[in-house]
């Protein structure tokens, strides 16, 4: 059990299981201005980590200002 715990430190391993748990695919999110079109890497509490397909970048958006469900 330690060893399979242990194995993801190793890169290629723990970022395929972080992309299995934390990860939504291909996400359209609206907020008052804009609409952003890529994948969720993360759902905190208060912000959503981003990635947005027509920037190349990680966004952090802040869940207050989310119009409906995504």
């Amino acid at each position: 059990m330690s060893l399979l715990s242990l194995s993801t430190l190793i890169p290629p391993i723990g970022s395929s299981l972080g992309e299995v748990l934390l990860m939504k695919s291909d996400v359209e999110i609206h907020m008052s201005k804009y609409s952003y079109k890529g994948d969720i890497l993360y759902d905190g509490r208060d912000k959503v980590t981003f990635y947005d397909y027509n920037f190349k970048k990680v966004l952090n958006l802040d869940k207050n200002k989310i119009i409906g469900e995504y």
